[in-house]
């Protein structure tokens, strides 16, 4: 097996790090390195463990506390239309006689001024009276 070693190029670019370093390549395809420096090897390590250690808050905790914050949010501004469509169009009981042309086009306005997809309207019962579909 043929190694070459490099030593004045890495003696430069470590030094500043605070060690001298042994670089032995191995030929048929990979690099094998063998640091001789103990700051190196922790430097290394600790790199290694930060980015796993990243990973793994990113994963567990950071992505699901977005998440619930994201649900959170979009589950309040739903509230605010609905709160403003049942303040505005509903002083009593809902039923089928609130059904009135005039009715259905404050509907379909207040659908498109407030920029709802889809919008239904139950009756006390449960029943749909009134759906944008």
């Amino acid at each position: 097996m043929k190694r070459v070693t490099l030593t004045q190029s890495l003696h430069r670019i470590l030094h500043p790090i605070g060690g001298f370093c042994v670089l032995y390549l191995e030929c048929p395809g990979s690099l094998m390195f063998k640091i001789k420096d103990i700051g190196l090897k922790n430097i290394f390590w600790f790199v290694i463990f930060t980015a796993l250690l990243s990973m793994f808050l990113s994963i567990k905790v950071i992505y699901p506390s977005f998440t619930n914050l994201l649900v959170k949010n979009t589950e309040e501004e739903a509230i605010q239309p609905a709160q403003y469509i049942s303040h505005m169009f509903f002083h009593d009981v809902v039923d089928a006689s609130i059904l009135t042309p005039s009715f259905l086009e404050d509907m379909e306005k207040s659908e498109t001024d407030l920029n709802i997809m889809k919008l239904k309207i139950f009756d006390v019962v449960g029943m749909i009276i009134y759906s944008s579909d």
